[in-house]
């Protein structure tokens, strides 16, 4: 017989910085009034008004300003003096008595043509190039047209550089990048036409991303797209500034502005000299530095200083000049932007100052990269950035002041020597925003909705426990302080966090009122209080206004997905919340109790039946169906009801977290005994939740269970500690803990486990009954079974039954094994979904154990209608067809045997889950060992000895199961090589 399973139990040069001393960008100045007035009306942008328009003076000046020794031409039209160079039909005087023309969008034409562009006004004007609004006669349309300026025409430096622009910016087809129309020239002046973008640029809108965090990532990571774009094509930006993002009348935004970009495999003269080129407050610490070999990285450096000035309002960097800027950029971390904003997410913030790291190694890999985390970020998911801890900042202090590290270092040397002389060390510092809620008190005279109470309290944990800026105890973890008198300090230090809730709940009719103060639980002083009066039918609005403000009192952030999950209500049908929440605390309480399950499976029905649309009770229901058919009894009509009850919930509300875990429950147990879970898809649905619960104790543990039977132990039991980190006064985290170490055989982890379990639950009989066999497992003393002769807590049922039997039988106490059988009234037994063994199987069992071969035969005789019974009712379950398999080899009956044995491992085989699979691999070998298979019997054992199992050296060593072994050598040598050597004699 198989043993108990444990477990299954803008566009000039710069951007003005109207923080800083001085602005940094010379070509830019105040603009006037009347024309800042008319800007604002007209929207207009660059290739509307890409990097600020310079000022009707300025450009004024700029015109006026002609060197003495330049000869001149007069315009035919107005008769104003112009550079020789200039192309034919080209006037600054005429164009700029356009652009100050007041009446908005209709322009008359200035009468300047360039080819087939009528130039309408010009728009922006940077140190070597020009920028007009024009109109394009075929095909017709108004575009931005940008041409050298005349004083340019002759240096071949700049016409080559200007040429490179066009051809960088014409070479990209992406739909984040301003589109190129036509490249052409005119009198040996190279100009080119692109899409007029009208909507302004990003440095005129800076405000409108302030306190809009999600906003300002959805930017840059569309920015990001067209800059992977670019750099898949082998061109840098290398001058990503808020004015080379410009907008459309539709606020799409594009990348403009390939003025100083460079082809990545072409380096010469013309890429450095310009090496340095760019905009201080947004260029890489690299590419100041004149650096000859820049990557992609200098832009993504860019793209972060953008983010970093949309998030707080101004650059990462800031000075009264642009050495000044440049220097504070090589040498100086940015400050985090929560310092300046607080809304901003943290994920958000790691993302920013990623792409801001000295190292360009150090950034993200590729504008890509980055455009992936800021879409998981905005989705929701996790993002693979992780924030520099405490030792990464020091190290890099530490190179930046090598001798004041150095000081620092032995000072702090000696003073931590002083210090552990003088204090002992203490308890670990609770963690930051760390909240127990307290079982709420009901006060109520009345006592027909006695459930109230606790389901406001257990909803408010759920509302709680979505924000994953707090760390929220799970309830198993505080129901121990219901009712009980209680120290705040204390169980600031048992659960480890810093503040507790308590509150109380009295209730007069259709009326209730809640008061609840949180308390600082270092201190003990009150950070909080609140009273609420309110109808019953109103009690999610009331538990969700608590969430919103025990979230501000912590300062905890809240996503803005948090934030509209937690204002959602579940139903507006206020009869149908308050079945919910009964179902909810009946549900919560059960405890295997048939019955009570019974119950919360009829309220979930009328919330549903009150409000059809009630998402959140069809994933409790899908729930109670899972357990019904894992727990209880195996059918496929209620698995089919779970899952349909958990899509219903999705198709209501395909974000709702528990929704998704009920689907994940569905996948993982209700296929846990015909082999037909579906782990990959289990693990997908627990990832959603996880994110939209990230404080749920459960889903860590679902997973960390799963990854159990993927044979993956390491990943199992990091799920199972963090399950236990948010639920550590709940026996059975720590169990499954102990029981995933158990496997991996690190026995001295997993009697920690184990006695932490104990701690909080000294009666449990399954506790001490793990604690005998592992105390077996790692030292091969059986003393602990020794103690098991009479039941600890309640009255033995069943499994106490049939554990107890167990003991006797490895202490070889035949007779008294025989009478704790014969003494249990009940002919068969049952425990969870396994559905009832005769008794007449176990004394099959014992007289094996005694030898006495004909006696037993009698016995699993007897045993064999029953079993085969449940193998023809129920041919998919695994552990049906090994029961049989041992009947039959009680009987002799080999080859029966074997099939069975066989079969059992090809419903649930070992590459299906390493767990259960294991395990059946191991009764399989036993099998072959009562038939005289011994070489069948050795290599399954010398297997499973060799990797995570339930099987134990010393379990090879006491068991009657392996008697027909231990005259084989080889098997011998096996116990002799994991150090279970010795005599089973006792």
């Amino acid at each position: 017989m198989r043993g108990r399973a444990v477990g299954n139990r803008t566009r000039c040069g710069e951007d003005f910085d109207s923080s800083a001393a001085a602005p940094v960008c010379h070509n830019i100045a105040a603009r006037d009034h009347a024309n800042g007035e008319r800007a604002a009306r007209s929207g207009r942008g660059v290739a509307g008004i890409a990097n600020g328009v310079c000022s009707s003076r300025r450009r004024a000046n700029l015109i006026s300003r002609v060197p003495a020794n330049i000869s001149h031409k007069r315009c035919e039209r107005c008769g104003s003096s112009l550079d020789l160079e200039a192309p034919s039909g080209f006037c600054p005087a005429c164009l700029l008595q356009t652009a100050l023309n007041p009446d908005g969008e209709e322009v008359e034409s200035t009468g300047a043509h360039l080819t087939d562009f009528e130039l309408l006004e010009e728009i922006a004007r940077g140190g070597m190039g020009i920028v007009y609004r024009a109109r394009q006669h075929l095909p017709r349309r108004v575009v931005a047209l940008k041409m050298i300026l005349p004083g340019h025409v002759n240096s071949n430096g700049a016409v080559a550089r200007f040429r490179a622009e066009a051809e960088a910016a014409a070479a990209l087809d992406h739909e984040g990048i301003l589109p190129i129309y036509a490249v052409g020239e005119k009198d040996g002046a190279p100009f080119y036409s692109m899409k007029f973008a009208d909507g302004g640029s990003l440095s005129t809108r800076i405000a409108e991303f302030q306190g809009q965090p999600q906003k300002a990532a959805k930017l840059v990571a569309a920015i990001a797209r067209a800059v992977a774009h670019a750099h898949q094509h082998g061109i840098l930006h290398r001058d990503l500034k808020p004015g080379n993002i410009l907008f459309d009348g539709a606020d799409k935004p594009f990348v403009s502005d390939f003025g100083v970009a460079k082809w990545l495999e072409r380096e010469g003269d013309l890429t450095q000299t310009l090496a340095i080129l760019g905009t201080p407050y947004y260029m890489a610490p690299e590419q100041a530095a004149g650096g000859h070999s820049l990557t992609g990285a200098a832009d993504i450096y860019s793209l972060g200083a953008i983010l970093y000035h949309l998030l707080i309002g101004q650059p990462p960097f800031r000075g009264e000049n642009t050495m000044e800027v440049l220097h504070q950029a090589a040498e100086r971390p940015p400050l985090r932007p929560r310092m300046f904003n607080r809304q901003v997410p943290r994920d958000l913030e790691t993302i920013c100052l990623k792409c801001l790291e000295k190292n360009p190694l150090a950034r993200y890999a590729s504008a890509g990269e980055l455009a992936d985390d800021l879409h998981h970020l905005i989705a929701g998911r996790s993002i693979h950035a992780r924030r520099a801890g405490p030792a990464k900042h020091l190290l890099r202090w530490t190179k930046r002041n090598p001798m004041i590290a150095g000081f620092a270092a032995a000072s702090v040397f000696l003073l931590g020597l002083l210090l552990m002389v003088l204090h002992p060390r203490g308890p670990a510092t609770p963690l930051e925003r760390g909240l127990a809620v307290l079982p709420f008190a009901d006060l109520s005279e009345e006592k027909a909705n006695t459930y109230f109470a606790s389901g406001m309290h257990d909803d408010l944990l759920v509302n709680l426990s979505k924000i994953q800026d707090l760390k929220v105890v799970s309830r198993d973890s505080v129901l121990p302080y219901k009712g009980a008198p209680h120290d705040v300090r204390e169980i600031g230090k048992a659960l480890g966090v810093n503040a507790v809730l308590e509150g109380s709940v009295r209730h007069s009719g259709n009326r209730a009122r809640i008061d609840v103060q949180l308390i600082n639980a270092t201190n003990e002083t009150q950070m909080w209080a609140q009273s609420y009066d309110r109808e019953l039918t109103d009690a999610y609005a009331l538990q969700s206004d608590l969430a919103f403000e025990i979230a501000s009192a912590l300062k905890a952030n809240l996503t803005p997905g948090e934030t509209a999950r937690l204002k959602r209500r579940p139903t507006e049908n206020g009869e149908a919340y308050l079945l919910y929440i009964q179902a909810n605390d009946i549900f919560a309480k059960y405890q295997k109790r048939l019955p009570d399950l019974e119950k919360a499976e009829q309220l979930y029905e009328k919330a549903i039946q009150l409000d059809p649309s009630f998402a959140l009770a069809y994933a409790q229901l899908s729930h109670v169906e899972t357990i019904f058919n894992s727990f209880y009894k195996s059918d496929p009509a209620r698995r089919e009801k779970a899952r349909a009850a958990a899509q219903k919930a999705l198709q209501l509300q395909p974000d709702l977290p528990e929704a998704h875990m009920a689907l994940a429950f569905d996948y993982f147990k209700g296929g846990a005994h015909d082999g037909t879970s579906d782990y990959a898809k289990a693990l997908a649905e627990l990832e959603i939740a996880r994110r939209g619960l990230p404080n749920n104790a459960e889903i860590y543990s679902s997973i960390g269970r799963i990854k159990r039977h993927q044979g993956k132990p390491s990943e199992s039991i990091a799920h199972l500690k963090k399950a236990v980190s948010l639920d550590p006064n709940n026996p059975e985290r720590w169990h499954r803990l102990f029981y995933a170490h158990e496997l991996t055989r690190n026995y001295g982890a997993a009697a920690e486990a184990l006695d932490q379990a104990i701690a909080l639950d000294p009666n449990s009989w399954d506790f001490e009954f793990h604690r005998a066999a592992l105390q077996m497992f790692w030292k091969g003393d059986l003393s602990g079974f020794e103690r098991l002769r009479a039941p600890a807590g309640n009255s033995p049922d069943e499994l106490h039954t049939e554990d107890r039997f167990l003991a006797r039988l490895l202490l070889r106490e035949y007779d008294e094994a025989e009478k704790i059988l014969r003494d249990d009234p009940r002919e068969s037994f049952s425990s969870g979904n396994r559905p009832g063994v005769p008794k007449s199987l176990l004394f099959g069992e014992l007289y094996l154990a005694k030898k006495n071969t004909m006696k037993a035969r009698e016995y699993f005789e007897a045993a064999r209608p029953a079993i085969e019974h449940l193998v023809k009712q129920k041919p998919l379950e695994a552990d049906n067809h090994m029961l049989l398999a041992g009947v039959y080899a009680g009987l002799g009956r080999k080859e029966d045997a074997i099939r069975e044995g066989q079969r059992a491992t090809e419903i649930f085989p070992e590459a299906q889950s390493a767990w259960f699979g294991a395990g059946l691999q191991m009764d399989l070998a036993r099998i072959y060992a009562r038939v005289g298979e011994v070489d069948l019997a050795l290599p399954i054992l010398a297997h499973l000895l060799s990797e995570p199992s339930d099987l134990h050296a010393q379990s090879l060593r006491f068991a009657p199961d392996w008697d027909s072994l231990r005259s084989d050598p080889r098997f011998q040598q096996m116990l002799k090589q994991y150090g279970a050597s010795g005599s089973p004699q006792l």
